[in-house]
């Protein structure tokens, strides 16, 4: 695989492993190309553009993560988006799943660059807020329904002192497991919150949505 090409066609710019990067695109959450192990001269130019996309969203996203000293993550999968998130080594990591992917990477990375790294399985909506950490990045990737969102950003913005992200935006009124409604639960969060205000919205690979105190 020739990882040089691949960093020249702008998968991801960042301290990662590009082989590792270029798996999870082929293979990640997202699906955006089929897994194989051709180089990216060898990718058609559906592919190479779906790839270059999420590196451009990836990108993206650490011009904030990169500011913050602490980030929590709600829906932390295998985290993919979490090694891109310690690639600026905060000072603390903490992730939430309700399923077990304590066993991953992003561990061993947290304990080779001294980040306070904690995983805890529950679901978002059941954690003790009295125990949540104060966090100046909050990503929330679990549940995208509507109705969820908007509780999640209801519960958690008083513990936020920077940002607020999610993704999947370009889904946004797809069917799905819970169906797609981030944007529409920001924005209602937003109505409501005078505190907070549109950052930015990103129709870059599965797009995103962040807002910022004020």
């Amino acid at each position: 695989m020739n990882l040089e090409t691949i960093h020249n066609g702008k998968l991801v710019n960042t301290t990662l492993d590009l082989k590792e990067a270029y798996e999870w695109a082929c293979n990640g959450p997202h699906h955006l190309v089929p897994y194989n192990k051709q180089s990216y001269k060898q990718l058609n130019e559906l592919d190479k553009k779906s790839i270059n996309l999420y590196g451009d969203h990836l990108r993206e996203l650490t011009k904030y993560t990169s500011k913050c000293k602490h980030i929590t993550e709600v829906g932390h999968n295998v985290g993919h988006t979490a090694r891109v998130f310690t690639q600026h080594k905060p000072e603390t990591f903490i992730a939430y799943d309700i399923l077990d992917f304590s066993n991953n990477r992003v561990k061993e990375l947290c304990e080779a660059n001294d980040i306070n790294y904690k995983f805890m399985i529950t679901d978002s909506l059941k954690i003790d807020i009295n125990n949540f950490e104060e966090t100046d990045f909050l990503w929330l990737d679990g549940n995208h329904s509507y109705e969820h969102v908007y509780k999640e950003l209801n519960k958690f913005s008083n513990k936020v002192r920077m940002y607020i992200f999610s993704d999947d935006t370009e889904a946004e009124g797809t069917p799905g497991p819970t169906g797609y409604g981030v944007i529409k639960g920001f924005n209602k969060f937003l109505s409501e919150n005078n505190e907070w205000v549109l950052e930015t919205q990103s129709i870059l690979g599965p797009g995103f949505i962040g807002i910022k105190r004020k």
